[in-house]
C-alpha cells in the first residue's frame, strides 16, 4: 500500500509541474530569453520571483513543453528541441573551457 501511495504522490507532483509549465509560458514568456542568455532554471526562478514547490520543474516544462501524458493536453515548449540541444552543447563547451583554464581537464 505504501508504494501505491508514493506513486500517487509522485504522479500528482508531475501533473502539478506540467500544469505550472503551461501557466508559466503564458505569464512569463521571457523564460525563453533568459534560458538562451545562459540563466539556469534556478536563476530564472529567482529573477522572475517564481515561488512554488514545483517552480524548477515548471520552468523546465515551460521550456521543453509537454507530450500529453497523464491526461494533460500536450503543449509546445518555448524553445525547440533542436535549439535546446544547441544551447546545451554550447554550455557544456563553456564549462569544459572554464574548468580547463582552472587546470581541470575532462
Amino acid at each position: 500500500m505504501k508504494n501505491y501511495e508514493d506513486l500517487t504522490i509522485q504522479i500528482s507532483v508531475l501533473k502539478k509541474s506540467i500544469n505550472l509549465g503551461k501557466i508559466l509560458q503564458n505569464d512569463y514568456p521571457e523564460i525563453a530569453g533568459l534560458y538562451r542568455e545562459g540563466y539556469s532554471l534556478s536563476k530564472i526562478m529567482d529573477k522572475l520571483n517564481i515561488e512554488s514547490a514545483y517552480a524548477i520543474d515548471g520552468i523546465q516544462n515551460a521550456i521543453i513543453g509537454h507530450n500529453g501524458i497523464f491526461g494533460i493536453e500536450a503543449y509546445e515548449g518555448l524553445i525547440s528541441k533542436e535549439e535546446r540541444k544547441k544551447i546545451e552543447k554550447e554550455r557544456k563547451q563553456e564549462s569544459q573551457t572554464k574548468f580547463s583554464k582552472m587546470g581541470r581537464y575532462w
